[in-house]
């Protein structure tokens, strides 16, 4: 299996993408000046004037210097880290129609899911090797029961199949929204700008369709192969903190940072130079140290792990282990730490469908760990902790309509109340 892992087969080997050398078709500039509508939703900078002990899901604050070795309640526990009203394990479907819904992250009291879209209209291979590209990504955000897109326009690609990928993170740096791309290594001369603008980038979210590209991870990883196992990157976690922005390159096997105002991207860590551990997800911990979640399909079940980064000195240890095929994760109240595993494990036909998130007490051990979810979560991509629940991307790697896991599974974001 190459470092391009597939979840379920839905990471489309982008690489198809080297055929794309049609003409750019009319497509506006994206202002980075202009204003969104969920920047105007939400408060001024003050509003995560946090000291970073308190790991506030994926976000960062201009308070860096926490205390390493404490840890704190969360201030998105709410009730406090009860449920609110529901029994507790009530599974709510709160968005629907999600076009493969990916990871999740919340900011001023709302929930955040990015979707890697539907491919597109414009197509080159045939067969297996046909890819469909287009700008069918999008960002919901659900407040107060309601959900909206508040982000579309993003690069997408898809295969025969239906696999599909594109934006698959989001992390917020106050009130701005940053996402990352799928990336390739073999973007051809003269592919269209329209998508090339995007493919492998870091990008500050503007809502509507506009955004600006700050950063290429991709291109760092094409150019250097940190890990020394061949140039091959799929940027697919993000995080923020500070100055600050931390991808976890799936396919290159390290964490990246990017400088958010040069867009420099200089190497964090590299998680092995001899396996394919595959980073997908970051999270902010109760220490301010950055946890890295690993899909690790090469090990089976139980072989995935949660390794945590000193961004202070870029020293790297696993923290938590004999876990599954991860593809979130997020704190919660008293140092928790919640990750959503992708599959239990395989079937004939690959992974299984049936997926959970795991309940870790702080520390990383295997004492105390409970399961959350079985037998409701279905291939979920992504976890967030709000006010004593739990929103995960359920069926994350289905469409918005009825297609290929039969009618009424579609993309969803749901409500786990705790």
């Amino acid at each position: 299996m190459t470092k391009r892992q597939a979840l379920a087969g839905a990471a489309l080997a982008v690489t198809m993408f080297v055929g794309l050398a049609a003409p750019a078709s009319a497509h506006g500039r994206h202002d980075g000046n202009r204003h969104s509508e969920h920047h105007s939703d939400h408060d001024s900078d003050n509003h995560h004037g946090r000291d970073k002990k308190h790991g506030h899901n994926n976000d960062g604050d201009d308070n860096d210097h926490g205390h390493h070795g404490e840890h704190h309640g969360d201030d998105n526990c709410g009730n406090p880290c009860g449920h609110n009203g529901d029994e507790a394990g009530t599974v709510t479907v709160v968005a629907d129609n999600l076009n493969n819904p990916r990871q999740v992250t919340t900011n001023d009291g709302a929930v955040y899911v990015a979707e890697a879209g539907t491919g597109g209209d414009t197509c080159f291979g045939t067969g297996e090797d046909q890819a469909c590209v287009g700008l069918t990504g999008s960002v919901t955000r659900v407040r107060d029961g309601d959900a909206e897109r508040v982000q579309t326009g993003l690069f997408s690609i898809g295969g025969p199949e239906g696999d599909v990928v594109g934006l698959d993170s989001l992390a917020f740096r106050h009130d701005r929204m940053y996402g990352i791309v799928t990336g390739t290594c073999d973007v051809p001369p003269g592919a269209p700008s329209e998508f090339t603008d995007q493919l492998g980038k870091v990008l500050k979210l503007e809502g509507g369709t506009d955004f600006d590209a700050i950063g290429d991870p991709s291109a760092f990883e094409c150019a250097n192969d940190p890990d020394g196992q061949g140039a091959d990157t799929d940027p697919y976690g993000i995080a923020a903190r500070g100055d600050t922005i931390y991808v976890a390159d799936a396919a290159g096997n390290d964490i990246v940072k990017v400088d958010k105002h040069s867009g420099e991207v200089s190497l964090a860590a590299v998680l092995s130079t001899n396996s394919q551990p595959v980073p997908t997800s970051l999270a902010w911990g109760p220490d301010g140290d950055l946890y890295i979640g690993t899909l690790n399909f090469e090990g089976g079940p139980g072989g995935a792990s949660v390794y945590k980064l000193d961004p202070d000195t870029d020293q790297l240890s696993v923290y938590a282990s004999g876990l599954t095929f991860i593809t979130g994760l997020n704190f919660g109240c008293n140092g928790d730490l919640y990750v959503s595993e992708f599959s239990t494990g395989f079937g004939a036909m690959g992974p299984l469908p049936d997926g959970q998130v795991v309940k870790i007490p702080w520390g990383g051990g295997t004492d105390g760990r409970e399961i959350i979810g079985a037998g409701s979560l279905h291939f979920p991509t992504g976890v967030a902790f709000l006010d004593g629940a739990l929103y995960v991307s359920n069926w994350g790697i289905a469409p918005g309509t009825d297609t290929t896991f039969g009618p009424g599974n579609h993309g969803q974001l749901v409500k786990i109340t705790l």
